[in-house]
């Protein structure tokens, strides 16, 4: 998926000819495919995360004993036959809820099972930014000033202003505008977000749009980011 977010970001820079972004579906609401554990040395073990959505996430977990590779490979089928179809959110609850059974039953396998699980499933919450292209926008004649430019190239160094205004989007319908001073945002008064959700046919994933000047040509960059969004709706709901 991340492939597919980098492309539609560059897509929505190159048809616009502004900064054309996308987020990543958050963290705890992708759905666990499956997991799995690979022995990296004594204490250490490599998780392998893949989510129904198609995001992989990978990290180096860190261990007092050392497992075996095929305790690991027990852990790793449990943990699938309990978890697999949760979103990382409820895979959360139902670890606790586990714990708890574990507690009474002292079953060494779902102790060990869960101990892995948890740094596994500890992942970044931050939302994914993939940012498209943009050079030349000195030349384009909707930026008014270089006001307007700087403004533009410093909200692409502050990601998580943008990631806080596509947040705005996640609970609407259709293409959403904020101009200027609508943004909230001192740092980008001066420029217009047009954004959307994306989904899978069932539930929301993320968000993308494109940053540009207020002078920019509306008639013309809605129906993008309209058709950009529905687009991947239908490639993530062939899925």
């Amino acid at each position: 998926m991340s492939n597919l977010l980098k492309e539609t970001s560059k897509t929505l820079s190159a048809f616009s000819h502004y900064l054309g972004i996308a987020t990543s579906p958050k963290a705890e609401e992708i759905t666990l495919k499956s997991i799995k554990f690979l022995k990296y040395d004594k204490h250490r073990v490599f998780s392998v995360l893949i989510s129904e959505e198609g995001i992989v996430k990978d990290k180096i977990i860190f261990l007092k004993e050392s497992f075996s590779q095929k305790l690991l490979d027990k852990a790793a089928n449990f943990l699938n036959s309990e978890l697999a179809g949760l979103t990382l959110r409820e895979a959360k609850l139902k670890i606790l809820a586990l714990i708890s059974e574990e507690e009474l039953t002292c079953n060494n396998l779902i102790h060990n099972a869960l101990a892995l699980c948890r740094q596994a499933i500890a992942l970044e919450t931050e939302d994914m930014l993939y940012a498209g292209e943009i050079s030349g926008a000195s030349n384009l004649p909707d930026f008014a000033n270089m006001k307007q430019i700087k403004e533009l190239f410093k909200a692409i160094e502050e990601k998580h202003l943008m990631v806080t205004l596509l947040d705005k989007m996640i609970d609407s319908e259709g293409v959403q505008v904020f101009i200027g001073s609508e943004n909230s945002y001192s740092e980008m008064n001066e420029l217009t977000m047009v954004g959307s959700t994306y989904n899978d046919g069932s539930r929301v994933l993320g968000t993308l749009g494109i940053i540009g000047p207020t002078r920019m040509n509306y008639e013309k960059i809605i129906p993008i980011v309209d058709l950009t969004a529905k687009t991947l709706t239908r490639i993530l709901s062939k899925k």
